[in-house]
């Protein structure tokens, strides 16, 4: 009789508990899905960012503003972007192999 009385109030108290317990661990696991978006977000942003680059596209700009390390790794492809758009900019203006290799047959036969 006491046994069963003490059961009972002992499963009184722990129901809450475990309540609780359960509840902590959904918002635990929402929190971190939230904030596990919140850092993936901007690696898929600069991942696809450098992907349109390698392609051959320097017009468009990093544009991702955070002060931590992804921030830090934006900045620097955005760096590197307007690096190589100067790079080609000065390169387009500069004349090519195919060119050089006209006047300098031109040149020759100009010679002879």
């Amino acid at each position: 009789m006491w046994e069963d009385v003490v059961e009972t109030e002992i499963q009184r108290a722990l129901a809450p508990i475990i309540g609780l317990i359960g509840l902590l661990l959904l918002v635990g696991v929402i929190i971190s899905l939230l904030l596990s978006r919140q850092i993936v977000r901007p690696i898929i942003r600069l991942r696809s960012m450098a992907d349109v680059m390698s392609k051959g596209n320097l017009d468009t700009p990093v544009g991702i503003d955070s002060g931590d390390e992804i921030g830090e790794l934006a900045l620097s492809i955005e760096r590197m972007r307007t690096s190589l758009r100067a790079a080609m900019v000065r390169l387009d203006g500069r004349p090519q192999a195919s060119e050089i290799n006209e006047r300098g047959e031109e040149v020759q036969r100009a010679i002879l």
